[in-house]
């Protein structure tokens, strides 16, 4: 009984050990998400600026300063298509990421259970064993 005890207190020390390493790349995970979530805003207030700011010199510019301007503005929209694309391949590799840890998770749980499964059975196997040879006694 003694053995099934400390087989018991080992597995719930790993899984406890297990949730602790999940909870820290979950941890890691959301801080590096908020972290393009940060940088994605900055990114979209700077590109609002740029235009606010190219919109105010067209304005107060000549006609024949206008097209130059345009093409300014053209690049801002390439420029802002390009990060908006750059944005959606790291939302979709952290998606990927998170995706992998979710995998990772189940399968952690699934040879857990394995492992339980194993050791209850072996344990259950061991004190029939003692009882059949108590029972020759």
């Amino acid at each position: 009984a003694s053995e099934l005890q400390k087989l018991q207190d080992q597995l719930k020390e790993d899984q406890s050990r297990l949730a602790a390493e999940l909870n820290v790349l979950r941890e890691s995970n959301d801080g590096k998400f908020a972290a393009l979530q940060d940088a994605t805003s900055q990114q979209e207030r700077i590109c609002n600026q740029l235009q606010s700011n190219l919109t105010k010199k067209l304005v107060g510019a000549e006609e024949a300063r206008a097209s130059e301007l345009q093409k300014l503005q053209d690049q801002l929209k390439e420029d802002q298509s390009r990060l908006a694309a750059e944005l959606n391949v790291l939302r979709e590799s952290n998606d990927g990421k998170f995706a992998a840890l979710q995998d990772a998770t189940s399968q952690q749980e699934r040879i857990c259970n394995q492992l339980q499964s194993n050791l209850t059975k072996k344990l259950v196997g061991a004190e029939e064993a003692r009882a059949s040879e108590l029972q020759k006694l």
